[in-house]
């Protein structure tokens, strides 16, 4: 009876999630919970990808912690930055993501999460 129970209440909860939203285009400037998002470039430099980004609205010790890249069925965590930390004014800084394991060429996938806020990109093939 309480995994029936369990069952409808997380049937209950993913019916009421919203939609996936569409992915932000490069070079638009978006909020990501309280930071504001703008994903300048991406470019493969052999085994990473580097991405370029602003980051503003809020000083945070840590702001790379909230992206991470979803590639050919992968996930991958930043591997390298110079975004931390990042300032309320805003800061023009690089995300290195290492995809020396990816195997299938595919549409690499940024994504940014605070709080209950996600946002996405898709960027150009690695």
């Amino acid at each position: 009876m309480a995994i029936l129970l369990a069952g409808a209440v997380l049937l209950l909860q993913i019916s009421d999630a919203d939609p996936a939203s569409p992915p932000v285009s490069v070079g638009q400037t978006v909020m990501v919970g309280d930071m504001e998002v703008t994903v300048q470039s991406a470019a493969s430099q052999g085994s990473t990808l580097e991405i370029a980004v602003v980051l503003a609205g809020v000083d945070d010790p840590d702001p790379s912690s909230d992206f991470g890249l979803v590639a050919g069925g992968r996930s991958y965590a930043v591997s390298t930055t110079d975004c931390d930390p990042s300032e309320v004014a805003g800061r023009a800084c690089t995300l290195v993501f290492d995809l020396s394991t990816l195997t299938v060429e595919s549409a690499p996938v940024l994504v940014a999460e605070r709080g209950e806020s996600r946002t996405r990109w898709v960027l150009p093939r690695a």
